[in-house]
């Protein structure tokens, strides 16, 4: 019977890292955003991944999301792009840089293959990272590079926090909000948590390497490595 992997989880008080834990048996070490945080470039050197077969990062935000670009604030694109992009580039390369082969397991998002006006900074965030992951698959063979891509997710604090700074500034109140999200996350066209972990275990099990989880016409897409 195969060995339980070691796995440094990041993004672990999210509700999909909750229901890994409990879903698998693997021997799970859980780090926070705080552990990667992208301003904070120690909190990366201090990090060691040497004794972990796997990395999985949940990491990702859409800060003022669910709007036009020109009604977004600066800040709201750096820190997108920061979290989602350069955020998981870094957390890879120090993976990369603390093991000779390896397993890295990222959640993108549906975004990256359906990209709407309302959501251009997230899904270009999205977008790019994908990208960056289909190269690592060309120049680095010896790790083996998994894309998880889902729609919506309901059940987590990531749909009312992407709308916060907008209710803060008065964009929206907040009845508005509970509006869109009974709209955006309904059941059939949304996954669970539970699902989404559920779908991570299994892709890992199964040598998965790009799944995209589609309910709103995006084809979906199922890779295995070769």
């Amino acid at each position: 019977m195969p060995q339980s992997p070691n796995v440094a989880l990041f993004g672990a008080t999210s509700p999909i890292a909750q229901q890994i834990i409990l879903q698998s048996d693997w021997n799970i070490d859980s780090y926070t955003r705080n552990d990667c945080d992208v301003n904070d470039y120690n909190n990366f050197s201090s990090l060691n991944l040497n004794k972990y077969d796997v990395m999985v990062s949940l990491i990702g935000c859409n800060h003022g999301g669910g709007i036009e670009i020109e009604r977004q604030m600066s800040i709201d694109i750096a820190k997108t792009l920061q979290t989602n992009l350069v955020g998981n580039m870094m957390l890879i390369q120090k993976y990369m840089q603390d093991r000779k082969d390896g397993c890295i397991v990222i959640l993108t998002s549906r975004s990256s293959y359906k990209i709407t006006k309302e959501n251009l900074t997230y899904g270009i965030s999205k977008n790019c990272l994908t990208v960056f992951l289909d190269q690592l698959r060309q120049f680095y063979p010896q790790f083996r590079i998994v894309e998880i891509a889902p729609c919506a997710i309901r059940h987590t604090p990531f749909q009312s926090k992407k709308y916060q700074p907008l209710i803060d500034r008065k964009l929206f109140s907040n009845k508005e909000v509970e509006s869109i999200i009974k709209e955006k996350w309904q059941e059939n066209v949304s996954y669970t948590p539970t699902d989404i972990a559920k779908q991570i275990i299994e892709t890992y099990n199964n040598f998965g390497q790009k799944i995209v989880l589609s309910k709103d016409g995006v084809p979906i897409i199922n890779v295995k490595s070769s």
